[in-house]
């Protein structure tokens, strides 16, 4: 069920015993004014516990925004996920059919929902163990700002692409946080989402000289 956090509190201590009403995970020395978190599980199970059901994103009914974005343009969700399908398969779901159905359909470009996931999906051209390396144009400057308490992926969700992109010989700049106490939204640390990011764009624009 997780921790449940509301509003202001009257002090540092305050904030830090209600992340530690289930189980103690974060320290606080007063004396430095420093946090530290004993376990990533722990902080898992008090922030982060998971928001969507089996299935998450190619969701059983393909009612979730991602069915519909990768359905064929009638406003119908369509499934994605060739794993979950197999699995389906397997164990004989009544589901089965719909997904195998659904993944072997063709855009209007002649593309199955596995190519078109492929196309949406940068690790896919980021690393060299896939078939997509080195079939794109890599930008140079990236910046991705994400919300350390989202329940919607997994923690390593968004770190895999960074390191993905810090490795990739084409990357200059990798500008990366993950914002304390935020969820599933646009996180910033101060300002604006809007104004940060083409504060950012000048910025990169002035290190190439544009």
């Amino acid at each position: 069920d997780g921790v449940r956090l509301s509003g202001t509190y009257n002090s540092v201590q305050d904030y830090i015993a209600a992340l530690n009403a289930q189980k103690v995970w974060v320290i606080y020395d007063s004396q430095s004014k420093t946090a530290k978190i004993t376990s990533v599980a722990d902080f898992v199970r008090a922030c982060k516990v998971a928001s969507k059901k089996l299935g998450a994103f190619d969701q059983l009914d393909g009612g979730q925004g991602e069915n519909i974005l990768f359905g064929y343009g009638n406003g119908q969700g369509a499934h994605f996920d060739s794993f979950l399908a197999a699995v389906l398969r397997e164990i004989k779901s009544a589901y089965a059919p719909m997904y195998a159905a659904d993944l072997q359909k063709t855009d209007r470009l002649g593309y199955t929902a596995d190519r078109r996931l492929k196309m949406y999906t940068p690790i896919y051209f980021l690393l060299n163990s896939q078939e997509g390396f080195g079939c794109s144009r890599v930008a140079k400057y990236w910046r991705i700002r994400t919300g350390i308490f989202q329940s919607d992926c997994a923690l390593s969700t968004e770190v895999n692409l960074k390191l993905a992109l810090q490795r990739h010989s084409g990357v200059k700049e990798v500008d990366f946080a993950t914002v304390w106490g935020e969820r599933h939204t646009k996180a910033e640390k101060h300002g604006d989402s809007k104004g940060n990011f083409i504060a950012w764009v000048h910025k990169c624009m002035q290190a190439t000289g544009d």
